[in-house]
């Protein structure tokens, strides 16, 4: 089948889309998306072995995606993680002692 690449210029903001369906008698998910973000995400995880078709700019970048997802893939819907005050507070502590001990090495190395 082979992969498609075509000249796609990104559209606006309230334009661009991600569709997913699936078909349940194939078990198939196919998948179009225009949102940059998307792509990137969803491009490693498509069956090249099946119609691609990829979208690039005018700088090269990638900007559209359709395809299907291949076998080793899934698809997880969930809701986003909240982070209680306390999480937030300690998740904090953590990232200021990570940050300490890497300036450390650091001057430590630049002494050496």
């Amino acid at each position: 089948m082979g992969i498609k690449k075509i000249k796609f210029e990104t559209p606006s903001r309230v334009e661009q889309e991600t569709i997913l369906n699936y078909d349940n008698s194939s078990q198939e998910w196919h998948i179009y998306s225009d949102t940059v973000k998307h792509c990137k995400r969803l491009k490693p995880l498509l069956d090249t072995s099946r119609p691609l078709t990829l979208g690039y700019n005018q700088n090269n970048s990638l900007t559209m995606v359709e395809g299907y997802l291949s076998n080793t893939s899934h698809i997880i819907f969930g809701k986003k993680p909240v982070l209680t005050p306390e999480r937030i507070q300690k998740a904090t502590k953590a990232l200021k002692a990570y940050q300490t001990e890497l300036k450390r090495n650091k001057q430590e190395s630049e002494n050496s």
